[in-house]
């Protein structure tokens, strides 16, 4: 399990869901996209078993990949063997992949969404309130709210309800396991790790305060305090600390 953390230690997750249903709209675009796009540097990139996205510094997002259910978000089904602009899309702060999905945050609080369940073009989630960051498991996503509160949705399928809120308060980081159908983790304010699946009450994991925490499919790593890396399996949290890794840097993760 050790060995494969060190394979699997980035991530954020992933949601089925479809159009027509409450909590979901159809409405695409957020204005006038402006430049955003053309910027060469990147913030954040996020990788799916299938496709990848890129965060750019001017507020785009461009991804690549298979495309079999619109993950690209180009508006097609065409494979991407090069990055390719998602079009209408500005102001971005956050992107998550995962499955054949994608989600982003966008500046002014709302997320949009695209691939398998969604469209081929992004789509607004209703009913989620500001979010600054999305994370997403395999088929259900969560958005951290600035206030430090969680907020998850999807699948339709399931019962179709709108969003809910997570019986958790001062979240500073939100990862979701992308091996798992619906398993989340967070890193409170204290330090504390905590974890939960669907709309279960969040459980604490027992370890040392955490600086910062990443999921990747078979295993979820976490930056102690005093700079070492301790991984676990994410269906069974029992942390352990990874030999011979110490001194890890505030962006070991």
């Amino acid at each position: 399990m050790l060995n494969a953390s060190r394979r699997y230690v980035a991530g954020l997750a992933v949601l089925v869901a479809s159009l027509g249903v409450a909590g979901f709209s159809s409405r695409a675009t957020i204005g006038a996209a402006g430049g955003c796009g053309t910027s060469k540097l990147v913030e954040e990139v996020s990788i799916a078993k299938l496709h990848t996205c890129a965060r750019l510094r001017d507020g785009g997002v461009k991804c690549w990949g298979i495309n079999g259910n619109g993950q690209v978000g180009d508006g097609t089904r065409k494979h991407r063997a090069s990055p390719t602009l998602v079009t209408g899309l500005c102001g971005i702060t956050s992107v998550s992949t995962g499955g054949e999905s994608t989600c982003v945050s966008v500046d002014e609080g709302s997320v949009r969404c695209w691939g398998l369940g969604f469209a081929d073009a992004p789509v607004e989630i209703l009913g989620t309130g500001p979010v600054v960051r999305v994370a997403m498991s395999q088929i259900q996503a969560c958005g951290l709210r600035a206030n430090g509160s969680v907020v998850c949705w999807g699948p339709p399928t399931e019962d179709r309800r709108p969003p809910w809120t997570i019986a958790i308060t001062d979240v500073t980081r939100l990862v979701g396991s992308k091996g798992k159908v619906s398993q989340f983790f967070a890193r409170r304010a204290d330090g504390s790790i905590w974890h939960w699946v669907g709309s279960d009450a969040p459980a604490h994991i027992p370890m040392a305060p955490a600086r910062d925490l990443s999921c990747g499919i078979e295993t979820c790593c976490a930056l102690l305090e005093d700079a070492s890396i301790t991984c676990w399996d994410p269906e069974d949290p029992l942390p352990a600390v990874v030999p011979g890794l110490s001194d890890i840097g505030p962006y070991g993760l």
